[in-house]
């Protein structure tokens, strides 16, 4: 795997890969957790390029996630590693469902579950899909298989539990990400009241 990938895979990627697939072909939905910045993309791309290479012609691979600019980032990610002529998105701006893979929002998924067949649900930041426009067309995608990613799969509010989802198979926290300088120590500065109030210049 990762043969003739655009990227170098980070140890994480590579142990979680083979745990994700494991999971799938058991008939789980497992969640990958990992913080952000630490490269959940690539490990999408590359789950979906695995996917790829078992899919009959009359399926898509749906990737969803909940905001038009993850969207466009995901759809360049896994096109990079999956090929451009494979990749479409679909959402207010664009609306592709010829291609092998769809990456849409969770506000369009009901749509794409009335169009398409899913061998394969891949959902980034699923802490999201507990909404109500997603969680009632889940059923009418019915995936052969679905895996879910979030840095957050542990919610404190009931409302928020991730009920579409089993075990989280492999998770990837902040302190490993530190300890692999994947990501830079935090410096905490406090503000101490004065000058402009908008939080953005405070920031």
């Amino acid at each position: 795997m990762w043969d003739n990938a655009p990227w170098t895979p980070r140890r994480w990627q590579e142990e979680a890969l083979p745990l994700a697939i494991s999971a799938l072909r058991e008939g789980k939905r497992p969640i990958i957790s990992a913080i952000m910045g630490a490269g959940k993309s690539i490990l999408i791309a590359e789950l979906v390029y695995q996917g790829l290479k078992k899919l009959r012609p009359d399926m898509k691979i749906v990737v969803v996630a909940p905001r038009q600019a993850l969207i466009r980032q995901l759809s360049k990610t896994i096109a990079g590693r999956c090929g451009t002529e494979n990749v479409g998105v679909f959402f207010s701006d664009e609306k592709d469902l010829s291609k092998k893979v769809v990456i849409t929002t969770f506000v369009s998924a009901p749509t794409v579950s009335k169009k398409v067949k899913v061998a394969m649900l891949v959902g980034d930041e699923v802490h999201g899909t507990e909404a109500e426009h997603f969680k009632s067309c889940y059923d009418e995608l019915n995936p052969s298989c679905a895996i879910g990613f979030t840095a957050t799969p542990y919610r404190a509010d009931e409302k928020e539990t991730l009920s579409l989802w089993d075990d989280v198979v492999y998770r990837y926290s902040a302190a490993d990400a530190l300890n692999d300088k994947v990501i830079v120590p935090w410096e905490l500065i406090h503000w101490d009241g004065t000058g402009s109030s908008d939080v953005d210049d405070v920031c």
